[in-house]
């Protein structure tokens, strides 16, 4: 029987089987809602990871840790396996050796803290096929006294001396401490092993042979499948379940991509009949190196993660998926309420506030109610289905410079969560800045021009907002600044047409440099340059790399000074100034015109072909002066109106008394909403105290 709401899945074994001693390993299991996990390695893997991979608390409580696994092992820690530091993929924490049995790469399955040592065991592969080591699959052990930074290898633990032709050997996916027995337990398909030394040494282990674990490891002698266990696993994951008080695993199958199955084990040696516990019904869409992953490593209790891999992957350059759901053994209940709930209103390419809170158990929907008083009522603006550890929700139907007061309740098939304690937050809109930037999207005939997002960061200074010039031939009138505000600042260009390098359409840097303006004459005029820039003098950078490396050679000019740059080379991360030399970019200093025009003229090149590309163009004001601050009386005595250039819409008017020391940075207030405009209206008591103002950038 199987039961479905929203993105969870419940089953419920039916099945009675002599060896379970307790009711509740046929309770119904309950899986959440999907999160992909993000991998954090930069560049990242491409696969998520290879095998089953060992996470646990680290040593002293306050963070988790994980080692990510592609060949090597590399260390990651953080508050939860979504929220892993990033790590270098350069540097592993355990790798291969030359030579050895594990030549060909090491998988770490886990990392077992024991009596204040951690044991690593990792799935090994000899890819040089050389005795004494013939075998692609095997099992060694490494430890670490300072929590997995740099590990000693121990040798070989499980392993078989067959001939290496093709996939073969014996090795363990799931090794765990079975603390009621003192004993070692490693489950390898449907091979069983243990080893009674306390510190898991290699010639200490045993393989199951027909009701005794009688065959040493590594060797020849012969195995035999655990009872109870389809002989068709391939990686399996076992963990030691408090609230059943029995071994869990889960495991895929050889040639069945599409599910994922569960037995239980009161001994780890004699197995329930499977069950089926998640079947993906997409197409082309197969599951596996699955895990069940709790709070303490190899061992869970009544809520635990299951973590799985889906293939094909939605990440670009990624050949998976890691997918992580919340497990709950028995009936559910209603969730707690969510805690933790932090509201950041901001600007992020429009209005929005972003809410992020502490992930509670059991939860299918976290529902978002948003109000404008704090008493309410709030109404229900939106859900989230994740299983992520620390939720988020953006709410973009929101206006600049109103206070909004928000809750979250937690929901799933029990019922709905109390709501959590409200949060206001009054979200900022957008401001000035000291840049205007401008991609031209190049592309070529028949091709989507390659647009940018409003927030990618690129450019010698880096920058968000850049607005997209399509075509050779254009206009954009009011460009917008790097902090988000409309500026009456206009663009026009003209070439003769535009294209597009063999460089990665990835966003930031190289997408900006990606398309350009192309031919041998290239102009472009940017005009109404406000005078915040003018008088504060501004730089104007030119992008301009081609597709070509036989150094073909642009003059760029505007005013009187003329620079040229030679296209050596195409884009690979690296932005080179170009001053009569090779080079990706050209710089314009101290203008303090409104106006201004780039004329580029192809000079010269190795290939005969006249070029001078633009692929962006980034106008820098210097440190903006402070601007003159007005103000005036209107009717009435009583009020005071100020006023600032618009063009310095974003900065804030701050205030103190001559109570207060004069300078004292602690003593200046911000007035609420003044960054949202530049004109506004404080109420003056005449005779009082005298009151100071001052404008500050954002």
């Amino acid at each position: 029987m199987r039961t479905f709401k929203s993105d969870s899945v419940r089953f419920f074994a039916l099945v009675a089987i002599a060896v379970i001693t307790t009711d509740r390993a046929l309770a119904d299991i309950t899986l959440g809602p999907e999160t992909i996990v993000p991998i954090p390695a930069n560049p990242v893997f491409y696969y998520a990871s290879d095998s089953r991979f060992p996470y646990l608390a680290n040593s002293n409580g306050t963070a988790n840790i994980t080692f990510w696994v592609d060949g090597a092992n590399y260390r990651s820690e953080g508050q939860s396996l979504d929220t892993m530091n990033s790590i270098n993929p350069a540097t592993s924490v355990l790798s291969a050796t030359a030579g050895a049995f594990d030549n060909g790469g090491t998988w770490m399955q886990a990392a077992i803290r024991h009596k204040g040592t951690l044991y690593g065991f990792y799935h090994a592969e000899d890819h040089s096929c050389t005795n004494p080591y013939t075998e692609w699959n095997s099992t060694g052990l490494a430890i670490s006294t300072d929590d997995g930074m740099t590990w000693t290898k121990q040798g070989q633990i499980l392993g078989s001396p067959n001939e290496c032709a093709g996939f073969g050997g014996i090795g363990a996916n799931s090794i765990a401490w079975d603390a009621a027995h003192s004993r070692w337990m490693a489950w390898g398909g449907t091979y069983g092993f243990v080893s009674t030394n306390d510190a898991a040494a290699p010639g200490t282990w045993y393989g199951y042979n027909s009701g005794s674990f009688s065959t040493p490891m590594p060797g020849s002698g012969s195995l035999t499948g655990l009872p109870g266990l389809n002989n068709n696993i391939s990686v399996q994951s076992v963990a030691w379940n408090s609230y059943l008080n029995q071994w869990a695993m889960v495991y895929q199958k050889w040639g069945v991509g599409t599910d994922i199955f569960y037995t239980t084990s009161v001994d780890g040696i004699n197995w329930a009949p499977e069950t089926t516990l998640l079947t993906t019904t997409t197409t082309n869409v197969s599951l596996g190196y699955v895990q069940i992953i709790g709070d303490t490593g190899e061992s869970c209790g009544q809520d635990a993660l299951l973590v799985y891999e889906r293939f094909p992957g939605t990440q670009p350059g990624r050949s998976r998926d890691m997918i992580e759901r919340w497990i709950h053994w028995g009936t559910s209940t209603i969730p707690m309420t969510p805690t933790n709930v932090s509201a950041n209103g901001r600007w992020s390419c429009q209005t929005q506030v972003v809410l992020k809170w502490k992930a509670v158990p059991q939860v299918d929907d976290y529902n978002i109610l948003r109000s404008l008083t704090n008493n309410g009522p709030y109404t229900v603006i939106g859900s989230v289905a994740t299983s992520a550890s620390f939720p988020t929700y953006t709410d973009m139907s929101i206006t600049a410079g109103t206070t909004y007061y928000y809750e979250v309740q937690a929901a799933n098939a029990a019922g709905t969560s109390d709501n959590s304690c409200p949060v206001n937050v009054v979200p900022a809109g957008p401001s000035v800045g000291n840049a205007i930037s401008i991609s031209f999207t190049g592309g070529t005939t028949g091709m989507t021009n390659i647009l940018m997002d409003c927030s990618e960061v690129a450019g010698v200074v880096p920058a968000s907002e850049w607005n997209n010039a399509i075509g050779a031939v254009g206009a954009l009138p009011h460009l917008v600044y790097n902090a988000g505000e409309a500026s009456d600042t206009t663009v026009s260009w003209s070439s003769a047409n535009t294209w597009s390098t063999g460089i990665a359409d990835t966003a930031g840097n190289y997408r900006m440099m990606k398309g350009y303006l192309d031919g041998s004459t290239v102009s472009v005029v940017v005009s109404n340059i406000p005078a915040a820039f003018t008088n504060a003098g501004y730089d104007v950078y030119v992008y301009s790399d081609g597709d070509a490396t036989s150094g073909r050679t642009g003059s760029y000019t505007v005013g009187s000074t003329s620079i040229q740059s030679v296209d050596s080379g195409t884009f690979s991360g690296t932005f080179i100034p170009a001053n009569n030399s090779a080079g990706n970019y050209i710089v314009f200093t101290n203008l303090t015109t409104s106006r201004f025009t780039l004329n580029c003229q192809g000079v010269g090149g190795g290939d005969g072909v006249l070029r001078a590309p633009v692929n962006g163009l980034q106008i820098v004001a210097a440190t903006l002066p402070s601007p003159d601050l007005g103000c005036w009386l209107p009717p009435g005595g009583n009020r005071l109106v100020l006023t600032w250039p618009s063009q310095y819409r974003g900065w804030w008017l701050q205030s103190q008394t001559n109570f207060l020391a004069v300078g004292s940075e602690a003593n200046w207030i911000s007035v609420t909403g003044s960054a949202l405009t530049n004109q506004v209206l404080q109420t003056i008591n005449p005779g009082s105290v005298a009151v100071f103002f001052r404008l500050i950038s954002p």
